[in-house]
């Protein structure tokens, strides 16, 4: 993540951080993949309204597609013998929240609520996080709120 003023020059394809006095690094446009979290999005998740998504971009491309990290709609178990929906992903803000180191990448909704498995129907904001290891080709469900397994 840049900090500070940065410019760009397309005719050049670079991007080069500036300070008053001197350029303190410039990177090839090239080789820039930038991932943007739209917490609003509509994606094609079955029956999800505003789910969230996260855009993998080429910046020397100018052009962008949705990273797979969840493509499944809401969850459903038999609970009492009745079909009960207890996933709920719409409005769920995911891609409000993105962090990568090398080539790990997590990607959270804080607003997913999960309803309890129990006879009396109650529902908790739990949020969940998706994360990749090996550069968005594999991803694997992280909510230790939910599920109360923790990275250790």
């Amino acid at each position: 993540m840049l900090r500070g003023g940065c410019s760009h020059s397309a005719s050049v394809k670079s991007l080069t951080r500036q300070t008053a006095r001197k350029t303190l690094f410039t990177f090839l446009l090239s080789s820039i993949i930038i991932l943007i979290g739209a917490p609003k999005a509509n994606t094609s998740q079955l029956d999800i309204i505003e789910g969230g998504a996260v855009y993998q971009c080429s910046w020397s491309q100018n052009n962008c597609s949705v990273v797979s990290f969840d493509q499944q709609g809401d969850r459903y178990f038999y609970i009492n013998d009745v079909n009960t929906q207890v996933e709920f992903k719409s409005h769920q803000w995911f891609g409000a929240v993105v962090r990568s180191h090398g080539n790990s990448i997590l990607a959270c909704a804080p607003r997913y609520y999960w309803r309890t498995e129990h006879d009396t129907p109650f529902s908790d904001v739990t949020g969940t996080c998706y994360l990749s290891v090996d550069g968005l080709k594999t991803f694997v469900e992280y909510a230790p709120c939910r599920t109360g397994e923790l990275l250790g």
